[in-house]
């Protein structure tokens, strides 16, 4: 899906460019992927179901109460908007519009590694809600632990190395006018880390039935962040947007915990969790240190320096109990006899 929109906007972009409507060609792009993308999947859902085919009843009932059901994860995905694109909104009401500028490439930037957190999501959400509905919580509490454990880890590595190679990201990507951005850049892309896993921990909440629950969140972080924009962006500029975005980000991801421990009492992995931070931080001084130690093209410095410090990161939480191979080949197992069930 997110290939066939991203694709399409590029292609419709570049045809209205051509013809001469210059700024209005993206906004006239993502406004027709609304009707363009549904047409072109079109052939393939009537192809895997044939709705047609099938009577409809107890309309009404149903679509009442999939809107109140939806009405809260509208709300949450509103929230969500705001705490992203207020810190703009209110950086160019309170700074000025050089700011602004380059903090609309550092927050995008950040976000790229929720992409990850959305693929987890999508995988884990029917799995959960299959236990939740089965009252499964044997394997839902494993499923839990499980999460909880290794998101950390995997969103960890990536992280760290953008927070270390930041500046000559964004002079590769942007130019040398936008290196005043690196420290914001730093600060969002720890926010980005906690919303990584804040988002798969909403996922589950999502799958216990309970949207009410992430839109209170989602408010109680987008009212903090507003406070925190209107204290820190006049001191701070985009660091302080940056902060406040970062802050309301971790209050996402204490409140969803808080709120799945409630329904499944299970104990958060707290010395697991100081074991991944002690890791962290050799991670950081191996991978600077490598860093300054290769004077190469950035780009195989980067790769390098990132795919050693990456294995040091995972050999040393395997030899701290932090990894357990046992479950990694339980899954994998799994994973590839679903494959070969499939094909």
């Amino acid at each position: 899906l997110d290939l066939i929109k991203n694709s399409t906007a590029l292609l419709l972009i570049l045809l209205f460019f051509q013809l001469g409507f210059k700024v209005y060609s993206p906004v006239l792009s993502y406004a027709l992927l609304c009707f363009i993308v549904p047409l072109i999947l079109l052939p393939s859902l009537l192809k895997n179901f044939s709705f047609f085919k099938y009577k409809i009843t107890a309309f009404w009932p149903i679509t009442k109460k999939l809107f109140l059901f939806g009405l809260p994860v509208f709300a949450s995905s509103i929230g969500g908007k705001i705490i992203g694109d207020i810190d703009t909104l209110m950086l160019t009401w309170l700074r000025n519009l050089t700011e602004v500028g380059i903090y609309n490439i550092t927050l995008p930037t950040s976000m790229l590694l929720l992409s990850f957190s959305m693929s987890v999501s999508s995988v884990a959400f029917p799995t959960i809600v299959k236990f939740w509905i089965k009252k499964d919580w044997r394997r839902l509490t494993l499923l839990l632990k499980n999460i909880y454990q290794y998101s950390f880890l995997l969103i960890l590595p990536p992280s760290l190395t953008i927070i270390i190679f930041s500046k000559e990201l964004i002079n590769s990507f942007f130019g040398s006018e936008y290196v005043a951005g690196t420290l914001s850049l730093q600060i969002l892309i720890v926010g980005a880390a906690f919303y990584f896993v804040a988002g798969i921990i909403s996922t589950i909440l999502m799958a216990f039935g309970k949207p009410k629950t992430i839109a209170k969140i989602t408010a109680i972080a987008a009212i903090t962040n507003i406070i925190l924009n209107l204290i820190l962006i006049p001191h701070y500029g985009i660091n302080g947007a940056a902060f406040a975005t970062t802050i309301s980000y971790l209050i996402i991801l204490t409140l969803s915990i808080r709120e799945v421990t409630k329904d499944v009492p299970l104990r958060l992995p707290k010395i697991i969790w100081l074991k991944t931070v002690l890791v962290s931080v050799g991670f950081l001084v191996l991978i600077y240190y490598l860093k300054e130690l290769l004077v190469i093209n950035f780009w195989m410095e980067i790769i390098i320096s990132g795919a050693i410090s990456t294995l040091f990161f995972v050999l040393i939480n395997y030899l701290l109990g932090v990894i357990d191979m046992k479950e990694i080949k339980k899954y994998i197992r799994i994973i590839t006899k679903k494959k070969l069930l499939s094909n």
